[in-house]
């Protein structure tokens, strides 16, 4: 599963009383490339109206977070002192270390930005009712590439808009 996800509802497990004070984690020194999931909405819509057919276009952040420290900051804003174990059950086999993927041609192209800071993503994360469901999308070096078939998508006169 995801790990921003998985570690928002520890968090909302442990303020609810439904879990001890003790968030288990897996690997933290790996890397991700952590974009918003309204971001990648948005890059969607984007890429269905001036997205080039067959063309591959990453909608991502383009940067790798430690995922140390985005525990740390969903830590910094919980409101309970919250222990860390390492649990090697959530270790990945073969885990690569640093995922980051390259937005520049969605967004020279598409113009896509990414508009909502990681901070803000996981505020928005931890404040969602208990089950904290995701706003985040994790992305890397296969992140979330875009192959788009243009052709019969455009066919259709109704396309549904995202805002």
């Amino acid at each position: 599963s995801f790990v921003i996800p998985s570690f928002a509802r520890q968090i909302a497990a442990i303020e609810s009383g439904k879990q001890k004070p003790v968030m288990h984690v897996g690997d933290l020194s790996v890397k991700r490339d952590l974009s918003d999931v309204r971001d990648i909405v948005r890059g969607y819509r984007l890429l269905a109206g001036n997205g080039e057919t067959g063309r591959v276009y990453q909608l991502c952040s383009g940067k790798a977070v430690s995922i140390s420290s985005v525990l740390n900051q969903l830590l910094k804003l919980s409101r309970f002192d919250i222990k860390v174990k390492t649990d090697k059950v959530r270790f990945r086999r073969n885990d690569i270390p640093v995922m980051r993927g390259d937005n520049s041609r969605a967004t020279n192209e598409l113009g896509f930005r990414i508009r909502y800071k990681l901070k803000t993503t996981l505020e928005d994360t931890l404040n969602l009712p208990a089950g904290r469901k995701a706003v985040v999308c994790q992305s890397g070096a296969y992140a979330l590439h875009a192959l788009v078939e243009l052709e019969s998508f455009k066919r259709r006169k109704k396309m549904t808009t995202f805002t």
